[in-house]
């Protein structure tokens, strides 16, 4: 397979849209902020949610050759009014999260690409998300790809 290098913020987006595309129980996939999401065209449920909250470059003994970046993620989905399909949505979701840590941990695409995921994860569960019948989980993933010191091909002026 052909390498690709995640340099950017959109790249890294670009593989959460990729998966959820080819997953078959996500039906809808949205990035940005809360706010943008809740006001933004109507999610089809079950929907996949992604939202950059922070970025690094840590400093090592290589210098500064990984960046990672903080994306907090939700599967959501309808509930019935009287909550009775509650714990099937939960477990479902749960399942959709796994799944997706397993593509990134495991598929050879993200291997060959020096793509990773840092860190231990913690799910949290989410009750009536977006003031509507909505529940599901959260999960911060911290994705670590390769920095390959390079200029990024901004225009720049000779020193």
């Amino acid at each position: 397979m052909a390498q690709t290098e995640f340099r950017t913020l959109n790249n890294l987006v670009a593989v959460f849209d990729s998966v959820a595309s080819r997953h078959l129980q996500i039906n809808d996939f949205q990035s940005g902020q809360d706010s943008e999401v809740e006001g933004s065209k109507a999610l089809v449920y079950p929907a996949l949610l992604v939202q950059p909250t922070a970025a690094r470059i840590p400093k090592t003994d290589n210098g500064h050759s990984m960046f990672s970046v903080d994306f907090n993620v939700e599967i959501v989905d309808l509930v019935h009014k009287d909550n009775s399909n509650e714990f099937e949505v939960l477990s479902d979701g749960l399942e959709v999260l796994k799944d997706i840590v397993a593509e990134f941990q495991n598929h050879e695409y993200y291997q060959d690409n020096e793509f990773d995921i840092e860190n231990s994860l913690s799910f949290t569960p989410i009750h009536d998300k977006y003031g509507s019948e909505v529940s599901g989980w959260e999960v911060t993933i911290t994705i670590q790809s390769p920095n390959r010191n390079t200029f990024c091909g901004a225009p720049m002026e000779n020193l």
